[in-house]
């Protein structure tokens, strides 16, 4: 089994810390993100390519989806983030192309924090 790893670099707070990613195979549709060697996140995508969503693997929630559309720009949702709305890929992952590779920058969103009182 052949892997590959991305490295994903958060700047959404004042303190940037990188977390490095490794999928279990050759496919960012269907497969298993590793973090530190431990399932961390499951991509699940339908058989048309439409929709993908990304679930944390201790509470088998979903925390992200992903909609690929013809004619609109593919868009994102997250659950605790942005109000739970959706916003154009493109808003939110920037490419860095290196020599030798392409790293994403993840850009900020408004975070949702739940209280009481």
């Amino acid at each position: 089994m052949e892997s590959d790893s991305i490295e994903l670099t958060s700047n959404s707070s004042a303190t940037t810390c990188g977390r490095s990613f490794t999928f279990d195979r050759n496919s960012v549709l269907d497969a298993t993100l590793y973090s530190n060697g431990s399932p961390a996140y499951r991509i699940i995508t339908n058989k048309s390519g439409t929709r993908t969503d990304i679930c944390d693997i201790p509470g088998q929630h979903i925390v992200a989806t992903i909609k690929r559309r013809e004619i609109l720009p593919d868009i994102v949702k997250f659950a605790n983030k942005n109000d739970g709305n959706a916003v154009a890929i493109k808003s939110w992952l920037r490419p860095i192309t290196l020599p030798g590779h392409i790293e994403y920058e993840i850009l900020p969103l408004r975070a949702t924090v739940a209280t009481h009182g």
